[in-house]
């Protein structure tokens, strides 16, 4: 009975083995491996390197932010990734305005509180105070152009904060105009194939179904042999 407790379970594996490697080689030739995942586990990367400058630009005015960081939660999901909570990101702030100043602030922003930690000193960077920092007016006001441009930079920001931000493909978001640069927020973590977890229960089915019947039959009395003389 052990050896065939042995061999029987020996067997199982090596089914369970090859209809997983069946089922995501199935996987793998119907679905690129950028493609968004559905089932897993996952964690979210968020990159971003926005920068603006206007057309006309008469003033030399310009505004680069670079930010990364991941999300707070790691989760388990079904059909897709579920939202994701950053709660840091480290940030880079520039600015220069040939008529007026100039920012460089380099830090970490906590969320969903605002709290911008640069150096020994804290601020809560507020949108008022963000269109401030990014404006750097002087002798000429920021344009409607620009406001919208640092306002777009902010909403990312709140976006990430909440669990908003939406998925970006593998070469990234599209950045909306008037910005340039990029945007990259990705699910990372392994994803298991829909098709593998089906082939689990499957094969949990006929390892009772036929671990039954083998055992049943082991157990089962032999008829007596009755000898004739």
């Amino acid at each position: 009975m052990p050896r065939k407790i042995g061999l029987f379970a020996l067997v199982s594996l090596v089914a369970l083995w090859a209809g997983w490697t069946a089922a995501f080689g199935l996987y793998s030739l119907t679905h690129h491996r950028y493609h968004r995942p559905s089932t897993g586990r996952f964690y979210s990367s968020l990159h971003g390197k926005l920068w603006y400058s206007p057309d006309d630009n008469v003033d030399w005015y310009y505004f680069d932010v670079d930010f990364d960081g991941h999300s707070s939660n790691t989760n388990w999901c079904w059909n897709g990734p579920p939202a994701f909570y950053h709660t840091e990101l480290d940030v880079m702030f520039t600015a220069w305005r040939s008529k007026g100043g100039a920012t460089d602030i380099e830090g970490k922003l906590l969320l969903p509180s605002f709290e911008l930690r640069s150096g020994e000193s804290t601020i809560i960077l507020t949108r008022e105070l963000f269109r401030e920092l990014m404006a750097v007016e002087g002798r000429v006001k920021a344009t409607h152009q620009d406001l919208e441009a640092i306002d777009t930079v902010y909403d990312y920001f709140v976006e990430a904060a909440n669990g908003t931000l939406p998925p970006s493909g593998h070469h990234g978001a599209i950045v909306p105009e008037p910005l340039y640069g990029s945007l990259g927020h990705w699910a990372v973590g392994y994803r298991i194939p829909k098709a593998c977890i089906v082939w689990v229960f499957i094969w949990a089915g006929l390892v009772v179904r036929f671990g039954r019947r083998t055992f049943d039959r082991s157990r089962s009395p032999r008829p007596n042999q009755s000898t004739v003389t």
